[in-house]
């Protein structure tokens, strides 16, 4: 009877261990390179681009040539340089920005524009500045004191309300302290209009409580002041 199981000599033995090492490394290796060169997925859904150890559910990481103004991130439009949304690894980013690079000043700083220094930005709602909380249409900086352009045309300066203390009347332009001062800042003469086209031009004084109103007289020679609003 014969035996069928076949024998290897030290030669094919020698073969096939070196073909199953060789081909163990280059598996390693192209694991290796995919793993830290190119994109990361783990078993948790973590990926990361351009980095094995993405410390976010998604983190892109700046390749080693890159620079601080270098786009990490991008959006553009059917495989332009032009970017609509452009992310530095500086941690800057740009919308509509032909030319960002320029305009980066500070990490987090944001560019909104078509190109150069020149920006555009459409706010649908309200902007409030410093934690300020705003209406449509409203732009508020700070809270407490504040700079207020509201959508209804009126202008706060260091107030929280348009609305004078005690009265029913909402003012359209408020500066808080008391004091407001209108200078050319030259020698040339400083000038205050007040217009009307209905009954003459008035202006509300209060003295201790008390409301009165100054205005032109109807025979336009004098300026009469009298207790009252301005009608």
């Amino acid at each position: 009877m014969h035996n069928n199981v076949k024998s290897f000599n030290l030669r094919e033995v020698f073969v096939i261990v070196g073909a199953f090492v060789a081909a163990a490394l280059l598996f390693v290796a192209f694991s290796s390179w995919a793993t830290t060169i190119g994109t990361n997925i783990d078993a948790t859904g973590t990926m990361g681009a351009a980095t094995s150890t993405p410390w976010g559910t998604l983190a892109v990481d700046q390749r080693e040539a890159q620079g601080i103004i270098d786009p990490t991130f991008v959006v553009g439009d059917n495989g332009t340089t032009t970017p609509f949304i452009f992310v530095s690894s500086k941690g800057i980013v740009s919308f509509g920005s032909t030319t960002p690079s320029p305009l980066f000043l500070n990490p987090s700083d944001v560019v909104i524009g078509r190109n150069g220094s020149t920006n555009d930005l459409f706010v649908s709602g309200g902007l409030g500045v410093g934690n300020a909380t705003t209406s449509d249409g409203d732009l508020v900086l700070g809270t407490g004191p504040t700079f207020a352009v509201l959508g209804n045309g009126r202008l706060i300066v260091g107030a929280s309300t348009t609305a004078h203390t005690g009265g029913a009347n909402v003012d359209r332009f408020v500066f808080d302290g008391g004091n407001m001062r209108v200078s050319s800042g030259g020698s040339a003469t400083t000038t205050l209009s007040i217009d009307s086209e209905g009954g003459g031009s008035c202006i509300e004084l209060r003295q201790a409580g008390t409301l009165y109103r100054a205005f032109v007289n109807a025979a336009g020679t004098g300026i009469l002041v009298e207790a009252g609003a301005c009608q």
